[in-house]
């Protein structure tokens, strides 16, 4: 005895909605993972990726997609419709840009040669990211630390993460200063002259910078023979080109023009608030 025709009918059906289910778990994994993972997905593949599942879009797939019978009922059709979920998902989600900067902190946290070398010389100590106390920025902008050095004193990236975030260095005795325009930049000033915040300061009043300079490293080498060739590794890992002295005071000394009065940090104490001091 032959089978029910009604039963064929119901079990083409199930087979039918099995495969529409599938096809489009597989097309939201792998758009969701492309979203997410290291690959961005652009608008326009987004569009197409939309496209292909649509069954009367001339893009759609053939044999491959379950959605091109022209003989389906109107029911089938609207199970091979684009779950509306999957795609307010994907107008929804934004995998955060990744700034130079971003990218280069992130090879100093996982490259233990390099960040040996940006504690000494640099005196930049990705594990001190410790204020001595809690800062705000009068813009209300986020202050992220990212290092520390000796003497007490915090890096701190000025912004939200995924843009161009100035450096901020402030110290422990109530003093601050813009170091740069970006992490790129500062850590190339550090790297190249550990002994930057001598270049801010009187002692370059009257005399050439060159010669400023020249008399720094001088001492560096006196108390630190190996200093040379520790700062020759650490500028060959991060694979930068140091600015001449005279272009290094001048970066120094833009950054430090724009601290005040929007980078210009205060403290936030028992007893109130309390504004920095240029450095």
């Amino acid at each position: 005895m032959g089978t029910h025709p009604h039963k064929e009918r119901v079990a083409e059906y199930r087979r039918t909605q099995n495969e529409v289910a599938a096809y489009y778990d597989r097309l939201s994994t792998d758009l969701v993972a492309r979203l997410v993972g290291e690959q961005q997905t652009t608008p326009d593949e987004i569009r197409q990726q939309a496209a292909a599942a649509s069954p009367t879009s001339p893009g759609s797939p053939t044999s491959s997609s379950p959605c091109t019978t022209s003989t389906w009922s109107p029911h089938l059709r609207r199970l091979c419709r684009p779950p509306t979920v999957e795609r307010s998902l994907l107008r929804r989600t934004r995998v955060p840009r990744m700034t130079a900067g971003d990218d280069l902190l992130r090879r100093i946290e996982t490259t233990p040669a390099l960040a040996e070398l940006l504690i000494w010389p640099g005196d930049f100590d990705i594990e001190r990211r410790d204020p001595v106390e809690e800062l705000r920025l009068p813009s209300g902008a986020p202050l992220t630390p990212i290092a520390g050095d000796a003497s007490g004193a915090t890096y701190f990236l000025c912004g939200t993460p995924g843009t161009t975030r100035p450096v901020l260095y402030a110290d422990s005795e109530g003093s601050a200063t813009l170091v740069a325009a970006d992490l790129v930049e500062a850590v190339t000033l550090i790297a190249a002259y550990p002994y930057w915040h001598d270049l801010l300061h009187d002692r370059l009043h009257g005399h050439a910078i060159g010669e400023v300079v020249e008399e720094l490293e001088e001492d560096m080498c006196e108390d630190h023979p190996d200093y040379p060739a520790a700062r020759a590794e650490l500028l060959r890992l991060l694979g930068v080109t140091p600015p001449t002295p005279e272009d290094a005071v001048a970066r120094l000394r833009a950054s430090a023009a724009r601290t005040v009065p929007g980078f210009l940090p205060i403290a936030m104490l028992d007893e109130g608030e309390i504004s920095y001091t240029l450095l």
